[in-house]
């Protein structure tokens, strides 16, 4: 006679035997402090009115990360069957052993850095007053493009180092040269693993005073090629064998490193979907206490797209990520010397919601 276990025994007592997307745990544990952990996806018109609004998809990080979301998304707005997800070639997978010792020095880039914000508030949680967003048009992205390679530096090196330099605006004016860590995420799937769900891991991108666009660079492509994405997969896995329980305890003792994120999820589309629309698609990640300055970097149809979230708890007023991004934007213009006139808007929270459709 077979024997049937419940599903919750395995995840309680035997987590390591389950196939519950354990790396998405710790977004359900966010929200259950009152953080938002959802994903926004932005549709805007191209030379839209100003009362045309754009519309927005959300969906919970807890599901799946931003690219296979984005992916999922696509599936439905342009009837396409498959998209492929790049791998990790497996090829240059290191040994158990060194994969624990990459995992070691993972964790200890990671370690708790206290900032000196203006404006700090712990106690506060839950949704950002809204989100700010700004793309260039074509001849403008080919520019930024062509000066980023004539540097021999990439558009998320560059686009990193003006967006840390804009982050000095919301620190003590004593704390400019003290030391900042950037989230990087970074796509680790493997060959047979599911395409929805959470495969990602972080680079820790070390920054103080001010750091040209060529030094976070040759640190990125440093931390690339030492392998270190493959300890961040076990560390990623870890929930897997802490169970719940054991999240839920270390979690409330948790203590961020991160200044904030900066997601690059690359140029779209892909795999010749057929677009016949004037749109700009754009990717904006949960915004949480934890990780207070959250962007999202996307190219579609060769535009450069940027969205920029400031948690409340940093927060000057209900348009600080707006005044955030005009900054931005200007420290850009400065740093490549290019004459730039991206589209930028705000949209209210309320805003989103009202006019937002979940999948």
């Amino acid at each position: 006679m077979a024997i049937k276990i419940d599903n919750n025994f395995i995840n309680i007592y035997f987590p390591f035997m389950s196939k519950k997307d354990w790396a998405g745990l710790k977004f359900k544990l966010m929200q259950e402090i009152g953080e938002c952990i959802d994903i926004i996806f932005i549709k805007d018109k191209l030379n839209s009115l100003p009362s045309e609004s754009p519309k927005f998809f959300l969906r919970s990080h807890e599901k799946s990360d931003g690219l296979s979301s984005f992916i999922d998304l696509l599936k439905v707005q342009y009837s396409q069957k498959e998209i492929v997800i790049p791998k990790l070639n497996v090829k240059n997978k290191p040994s158990f052993f060194k994969r624990i010792l990459l995992a070691k020095k993972h964790v200890a880039r990671q370690s708790y850095t206290k900032y000196k914000w203006q404006k700090f508030d712990k106690n506060v949680k839950g949704v950002s007053d809204g989100i700010a967003y700004m793309y260039f048009n074509k001849d403008e992205s080919d520019l930024i493009k062509e000066f980023c390679k004539c540097n021999k530096i990439n558009t998320n090196s560059f686009l990193l180092s003006t967006l840390d330099v804009t982050t000095l605006t919301l620190l003590d004016p004593n704390a400019t040269n003290d030391r900042r860590k950037w989230m990087v995420p970074v796509n680790i799937r493997m060959p047979g693993e599911d395409a929805t769900g959470n495969y990602v891991t972080t680079l820790t991108i070390f920054s103080n005073g001010i750091q040209s666009s060529k030094q976070f660079y040759e640190q990125i492509k440093e931390q690339l090629k030492s392998g270190i994405v493959w300890g961040g997969r076990i560390v990623a896995n870890a929930p897997k064998y802490l169970g719940e329980r054991g999240l839920r305890f270390f979690g409330k003792r948790m203590k961020s490193p991160f200044i904030g994120v900066c997601s690059n999820l690359g140029a779209w589309p892909v795999d010749k979907i057929s677009i016949d629309e004037d749109f700009q698609w754009l990717v904006a990640s949960p915004i949480t206490s934890f990780c207070p300055v959250a962007v999202v970097i996307l190219e579609w149809e060769d535009r450069i797209g940027i969205t920029l979230q400031l948690h409340k708890s940093i927060c000057e007023n209900s348009e600080s990520s707006k005044t955030f991004m005009e900054q931005w934007k200007s420290n850009i213009q400065k740093e490549s010397s290019i004459e730039i006139s991206p589209t930028l808007k705000y949209v209210k929270w309320a805003d989103v919601v009202s006019n937002s459709e979940r999948f």
